[in-house]
């Protein structure tokens, strides 16, 4: 009987921590971004740069990972930031193989993320604004949105908004970092969304014999799409429990910009640190900015 109790109770949490998370993969807007540069390399292999609506850039892969053991979310953030704040890209592939972003971690912590940032800023500061990155930890998610809002207008890059990164769990176990871009509101409350679906990307010695196949099928995009829903004419200086259902959030995710309700996005943050014991080292919400 105690056996079957404890089944019981074992199932019911799984089911119940699937259900609590099952919104992280919920998506408003999926837009495209334009080409307007190819990252050459010596070292490892081309990349591509994209421009989104908003004179903020996204990185062109292609999809899975150069190595079964770190994927490069990490080093194609820093390429987006490093572009917006410094008007100066770097392949992220390069950069990984020269040894940033890279721990004793399948991945990136972030505090390695924070180093390197920091890192590349200096070695670059002909370019780049003084200043450095610093990891934050919240735990109360109105105090971080309302903190960023405040944060991205000090106008230190040359996009609309000042990027920041932000720490989440993309979908299932796995850990991820956005470029945050924007924080803003819309006219409708009810947002329209749709469930994002993946599947596994190859790896080492498979991607490598896909790649010739991938470039040739690669497309060029020539126009940034623009999001769905229509803006506030006026846009509240604050997120609150009021208006927080017309908040989006603006992140750029590999080649794309996706938008996020202000609700998803904090509960991707928090669902970082349900994992892998990851709360005993960090707060709900983290997150590194540039100050």
């Amino acid at each position: 009987m105690k056996r079957t109790k404890n089944y019981i109770f074992l199932t019911t949490l799984l089911l119940f921590t699937g259900i609590a998370h099952a919104d992280i993969t919920k998506v408003v807007d999926i837009l495209k971004c334009r080409d307007v540069k190819t990252l050459t390399s010596n070292i490892t292999e081309d990349v591509y740069l994209r421009k989104c609506h908003d004179n903020t850039y996204t990185i062109y892969t292609q999809p899975g990972a150069r190595s079964k053991y770190n994927g490069v979310c990490g080093p194609t953030v820093a390429t987006a930031l490093m572009t917006s704040y410094c008007g100066k890209a770097f392949n992220p592939y390069d950069a990984q193989e020269l040894g940033y972003f890279s721990d004793i971690t399948p991945g990136t912590r972030p505090g390695t993320m924070e180093s390197s940032l920091n890192d590349l800023f200096r070695e670059n500061s002909r370019y780049c604004p003084r200043g450095r990155w610093k990891v934050y930890g919240a735990t109360d998610g109105y105090q971080f949105l309302n903190l960023s809002l405040n944060r991205m207008k000090r106008g230190r890059s040359k996009s609309e908004k000042d990027p920041f990164v932000v720490f989440v769990r993309s979908k299932n176990k796995d850990l991820h970092y956005f470029p945050l871009v924007n924080i803003y509101f819309v006219q409708n409350k009810a947002a329209r969304v749709r469930t994002l679906t993946s599947t596994p990307g190859l790896s080492g010695a498979d991607r490598a014999r896909n790649r010739s196949q991938w470039l040739r099928n690669r497309k060029l995009i020539t126009r940034a799409q623009r999001p769905s829903e229509s803006r506030l004419t006026n846009q509240p200086t604050r997120v609150t429990r009021d208006n927080i259902s017309q908040c989006r959030i603006a992140v750029n995710d590999y080649s794309v910009q996706k938008v996020y309700t202000c609700s998803n996005l904090l509960k991707m943050m928090r669902a970082a640190n349900d994992i892998y014991g990851l709360s005993a080292l960090y707060k709900d919400y983290t997150y590194i900015v540039f100050e």
